[in-house]
């Protein structure tokens, strides 16, 4: 199962201690370069994020250039359409997200999504 994450639920599980959650529920996370740098900056809060770049269960790789991500760019944060972007590339299975603009962007894509958030998500089946 191919899975891109955005920033928004890694960061929350992070913060709370929480990350094995996600290693438990999938085995291999992708996220892309401008998601791994949004979560280092959770190091000036006093978190310890020196394990994203070693862990075996999260790949950090960047989104290609292309038509997907420059729209995305100009309607979404750059984490985010980037997940997306990434997402629609690997083919996806699933996406995490959580911010309601890339959530709608998301759906209106096909792209299947969940996410931390209370009024989240679109089904998904595994």
């Amino acid at each position: 199962m191919t899975v891109v994450s955005d920033t928004s639920s890694i960061s929350a599980l992070i913060q709370i201690g929480l990350t094995e959650l996600l290693q438990q529920l999938f085995s291999e996370i992708t996220i892309p370069e401008p998601v791994f740098k949004e979560l280092q900056a959770l190091e000036e809060f006093g978190h310890d994020v020196s394990w994203l770049e070693v862990t075996p269960w999260i790949k950090i790789i960047p989104a290609s250039p292309g038509e997907d991500l420059s729209q995305r760019l100009e309607e979404l944060d750059e984490g985010e359409a980037h997940a997306i972007a990434l997402s629609i590339e690997l083919q996806a299975d699933l996406l995490i997200i959580d911010e309601r603009k890339g959530r709608r962007v998301a759906e209106s894509l096909g792209l299947p999504y969940t996410g931390l958030g209370v009024s989240c998500c679109a089904p998904v089946k595994f």
